[in-house]
């Protein structure tokens, strides 16, 4: 079972009551949101194993849709993160995107604009992952509100 009950991370940008409003959505709108975000941070132009990594996210949250009217449930934006940063947990394909290709990267790097970073070196910070969804979330059902 997700354990969600741990707060791992400060949402400073909208108002204490749009993180708590709940807004309705689908599993696959959920779904579409982590895949945007991950592609979008990702050093690559695709992170590895993104189908297996969504799918595994999809059976992950499936049951909690479970009964849910047409597929959409209400959730808000703290909900969503922590929902989203205990189930990234469970995902081996996903959490296999936190950790660079060449292993731990070097304490310190310098460069300027000349310079070319390996990205082998980079990840994708899973607690800002679940942040950016859950704010993309509220971007988008606070310009339909």
């Amino acid at each position: 079972m997700l354990d969600v009950t741990k707060d791992r991370t400060i949402t400073l940008d909208f108002p204490a009551w749009r993180n708590k409003k709940a807004y309705l959505t689908s599993i696959n709108n959920i779904l579409a949101l982590v895949a945007k975000n991950a592609i979008s941070q990702s050093p690559y132009s695709c992170p590895e194993c993104l189908k297996e990594a969504i799918e595994g996210l999809g059976d992950i949250l499936k049951p909690l849709w479970e009964g849910a009217d047409l597929g959409y449930r209400a959730i808000g934006g703290d909900e969503l993160r922590r929902l989203l940063e205990a189930a990234f947990e469970e995902v081996p394909a996903i959490m296999a995107w936190n950790v660079a290709k060449k292993g731990v990267p070097v304490k310190y790097q310098f460069t300027s604009r000349y310079d070319t970073i390996d990205p082998d070196y980079d990840f994708i910070d899973l607690c800002a992952l679940a942040r950016n969804v859950s704010q993309d979330f509220l971007m988008l059902n606070a310009y339909n509100d």
